[in-house]
Parts: structure tokens; sequence; C-alpha cells
């Protein structure tokens, strides 16, 4: 088998992940289950002559077949694609699921396409060997049993990116969920559409685009799925050029005041759509169409 690393936005959290369920009238573990149907999917790559030609996305262990690598885009997050497919269940061969020039979000399938579908461009096609944790898990669906190995053909004919405004209706949406049921006093940038909150009004001066500020923040990313943050930056007392910044930043910052006379500066909670902040871009450790939140206190207006 060919090994290629991949780097995914899926953690691989078998190794951790130690809920328990019956398999075969014993208690395993997931790890345990996903090390069984691995094996499974080895001896059925060996029994049908296919073991050179699968590849196995290291960080996932998720095994796949490039039939075609296609030859123009290749798919992200949120992208929908016009695709004919087909899934059957490993164990039988039968074909549980199917369909043929149909149009699908990336986004809403199981995560093993979402794992490995940007493996193959516009044009291509693959074929995607994927254990339960990575498919319908516990669940049954349709007429996929409870933790079916999966076979997942897929033929890609199209990729769909969302426009900029899509994109950003998206975000937003995505936003206007984590903060539902939030006891947050949320205010709005008319022209941008931000939203932003003030913990601390502040006394001092406001900053304008060119101005050069002394804050201290720590940035987080919204986990669009499951609506949690999880933090990527944090810096104390330090100076920025404000017309350097991502523009949700050159936006929003001047509603907040600096510290004046011995006082706290005051502090402002962003929450920057992807538009407003690095774009399709992949920045550091940030996906393409990252929606950010920044928690920010206004040291001084230098």
């Amino acid at each position: 088998m060919k090994f290629i690393n991949k780097t995914i936005l899926f953690s691989f959290l078998l190794g951790s992940a130690m809920l328990t369920s019956c398999l075969d009238n014993d208690l395993v573990t997931n790890t345990e289950r996903f090390t069984k149907e691995t094996k499974l999917i080895d001896n059925y790559l060996a029994d049908n002559g296919l073991e050179d030609q699968a590849i196995v996305d290291t960080q996932s262990g998720l095994r796949y077949i490039i039939n075609d690598e296609g030859d123009s885009l290749t798919i992200e997050d949120y992208d929908s694609m016009r695709v004919d497919y087909s899934i059957r269940l490993l164990k039988t061969g039968e074909e549980v699921f199917f369909g043929e020039d149909e149009m699908l979000k990336l986004d809403d399938q199981i995560v093993g396409w979402r794992i490995l579908m940007p493996n193959v461009m516009q044009g291509g096609d693959i074929t995607m060997f994927i254990p339960s944790y990575y498919g319908f898990g516990g669940l049954p669906r349709g007429e996929a049993p409870a933790y079916s190995t999966l076979i997942v053909d897929v033929a890609l004919h199209e990729i769909k990116h969302l426009t900029e405004e899509e994109q950003f209706a998206y975000d937003q949406s995505r936003i206007d969920a984590y903060l539902e049921g939030s006891e947050v006093n949320v205010r709005l940038d008319t022209l941008s559409g931000m939203r932003y909150s003030i913990t601390t009004e502040g006394t001092g001066a406001s900053p304008g685009v060119s101005s050069t500020i002394n804050v201290s923040y720590t940035g987080y990313l919204l986990d669009d799925r499951n609506l949690t943050t999880s933090s990527f930056d944090s810096q104390q007392s330090l100076e920025l050029k404000l017309s350097e910044l991502i523009e949700g930043w050159q936006i929003l910052m001047p509603y907040v005041k600096a510290g004046d006379a011995g006082k706290a500066g005051g502090e402002i909670r962003m929450y920057i759509p992807s538009k407003y902040g690095y774009g399709r871009s992949r920045v550091s450790t940030l996906p393409s169409n990252a929606v950010l939140i920044f928690d920010v206190r206004l040291n001084s207006v230098l």
C-alpha cells in the first residue's frame, strides 16, 4: 500500500475515545472496533488484488484508491459537489445507497467522505473504504445495519465553490447559531453586518484605521460543526498598526476606547466572518474560510 500523509481538519480520535459498545457479543472500544474493521478492509484489498493500489491516509488510517485523479479544482469545506456515488457494505457487497448526478454538500456527508474527498480533483473518481467510526457509527441507516464497514465509490463531476455572498451568509448563520441563547448584548455594524459586543467601554481615545494600537487579545476559531471554539493565538501588550490587520479589526476596533488616566482599556469581542478575516486563504493552523472570534483589550492608542 502507498502511504500518504495528508493534513486534515479532523483529529484522529481513536486512541483516546473509549466509549464502548457491543460487537460480536464482546465489549470493545472504538479503537478495537476500528482495528478490527481495518483488518477486514485490508483482507478485502488483498483478496481482490487491490493492495498495491490502496493509499493510506496516515493521520486517519483510512484506505482509499484513486481511480482517476481528475484535472482541475480540489474540493474544500462547505463546497457543493455534483457526483455519481454508490455505497456498498464491505461484508456482503450489497449496495445500500446510490445517486446519479446529485448535488451534495461536502459538509453534510459522513466524516470519511469529508476527510478523503479532497484527495481527488474535479473530474476524478475515488473509492473509499470507511470503517463505521468514520461512517454511520452505531446507527443503522436505511439498509445499512449498525457498525457497517462501507465501500464508497464517487465520481466527482463538478465542484461548486460558494460565492462570497453565499459564504458570508453561511458564516453569519453559524455565528448566529453560536450566539443563540446567550445573554451577551450583541451589537451590529450595519455596513458590514458583523456582530460585536463591548465588555468594557473604556474612557480614552478610539483608534482610526491609520492608528497604532497597543492591545492584549485572544483569538478563537469557531468550529462550525460543533459550535465550539478553540484558541489559536494569544498576545499581551502587543503594538500593532491597525491598517495592517484583517479588515474585521479595522472595522470593529474603532467601537472601543483605550484606557485613560490609569483606567483599564475598553474590551471588545468581535465575531468575524471569513470575508473580513483571511477568506479562502489557509493561514498557519487556520483552515480556509475560518470564522474567527477575538477578545481584545485596547490598552492604548499610540
